[in-house]
This record gives structure tokens, sequence and C-alpha cells, in this order.
């Protein structure tokens, strides 16, 4: 990890509830990293840190000059930096963590499957593939428990909308009427769907064209990459967030 470097916090803002948004003020300090590394984090002084994943991709650091983080706010230092008012400085190392987008991306469909808190890094991943201008379709299969629990949704959708990305929702709670997106667990036969669009129409194996992403929970985490085994993606094109190991 590098040196420890203080940041000014900027402004929370709700995402969801039981997540927000942090941004932090670089205040002109250079700090390099790739898209869906994470930091330790925690209030300037304070002996407490934990880990964070950076939400917004290398490109935006470089335009803004400000750090952004999704934070469960149901987790005790979540809730506290919640609360915390603009102006005050936090203690943030790093980076740190193996879970990127590669340097160099070979022309196929990326697949990123999140999570809860997990859609941070995935985040910063597909803003990242997108100012790279990747050539290939973007997915993204996201699962919350319910309807209010995703967050970036408004900013995703308008992706969605302009053509730069292929949304798929799914809520593993009992939703009203409304909801329009999938329900359950995410399946074997929901990822086959999903990817089937950005599939060739030459491919002799089913996925194996797709390069994928897969953030949240350990456990989570652990069945998609069977399940993304399992419709043929290799092994070397599953990339799987290992924080929590």
């Amino acid at each position: 990890m590098s040196d420890v470097l203080t940041l000014t916090l900027v402004r929370v803002r709700v995402a969801g509830p039981t997540t927000c948004i942090l941004e932090a003020d670089l205040d002109d300090a250079p700090f390099h990293f790739r898209a869906g590394q994470a930091v330790v984090m925690g209030v300037h002084g304070h002996a407490v840190r934990q880990p964070y994943s950076i939400a917004c991709a290398p490109a935006d650091v470089q335009r803004t000059h400000r750090l952004e983080f999704l934070v469960g706010v149901d987790a005790r230092e979540g809730a506290h930096f919640a609360r915390l008012p603009p102006g005050v400085k936090l203690d943030v190392e790093g980076p740190c963590g193996s879970f990127v987008l590669p340097d160099v991306l070979e022309a196929r469909p990326l697949l990123f499957v999140g999570g809860g808190t997990g859609i941070a890094p995935l985040r910063s991943m597909i803003r990242e593939a997108l100012a790279r201008q990747h050539p290939a379709p973007i997915t993204l299969l996201y699962s919350a428990r319910r309807p209010a629990e995703f967050s970036y949704l408004d900013e995703f959708r308008r992706l969605m909308r302009h053509g730069r990305l292929r949304l798929v929702l799914t809520v593993t709670r009992p939703a009203g009427p409304r909801w329009r997106g999938e329900r359950g667990r995410i399946t074997r036969a929901l990822i086959e769907r999903v990817v089937q669009p950005a599939r060739s129409s030459s491919s002799k194996a089913e996925g194996r064209d797709v390069e994928a992403f897969l953030c949240g929970s350990p456990t989570f985490v652990s069945d998609l990459a069977q399940l993304v085994r399992q419709i043929g993606v290799p092994t070397t094109r599953i990339h799987i967030e290992r924080w929590h190991d």
C-alpha cells in the first residue's frame, strides 16, 4: 500500500435505504489506481479503518479530482460515515486489491454480475470500459433484495437508454406488481439468457467469448462463479472479488 492520504469529505448523499455515497476531494494529491481497486479508509485521527471499493473510474478522477465510495449504512462504521458533515477529513490508504479491469481488454463482451455494495467496483470498471470506448457489448446483471436497494440505478438506466449498457435487474424478496424486472436469485438459466445477445452467432462454445466480473458476498460470488463456469466461460476469464477470502 501507499502512504496515507488525508482527503476532504465533499458530500454524502443517499443511494438507497441501506447505502450512501461519499465523495472526497483529493486536494490536488496524486492518486493512481486501477478500476476495481479499494482503499482502507477512516475518519482522520481515528484508529478504526475499513476497506471500501472505489466506485468511480480512473477516468472520472482525472476529470473531477474526487474519489467516490458506496458505503453500507447498516454496518456500524458505514452508519458513522453517513452522518458526517462536509469538510470532515478522511484518511485513505491504498489503492489495494487485484480485482481490476485489465489494462488491455480484448474486444469481447463484458459481463458484470453484482449484488449489494458489490456494485461499487463493478461501476468503476463499467465506467472505465466505457471511457476507453470498449467496442464489444457491456452487460450488467444486478441483484438486490428489493427494488429500492439498487444503487446508481438512474445512471445505469440512462446508459441503457443510450445503448451503452445492457442492464438486467433481479430482486430476491417479494416485489409489487409495478416491478418489471426479474425476480428471484440469479440462476444458470438467467445468466444464459443474459449473455445470449452478446454472443456471436458463430460461437461454437457457449459463453466462451464472454469476460466475466463477479462481486458481492463470498457465498454470492462462489455460487455465481460455478454457474458462469457451467455455461462455458473459462476460469481464466472469470474475475472474482476476493477481498473477503
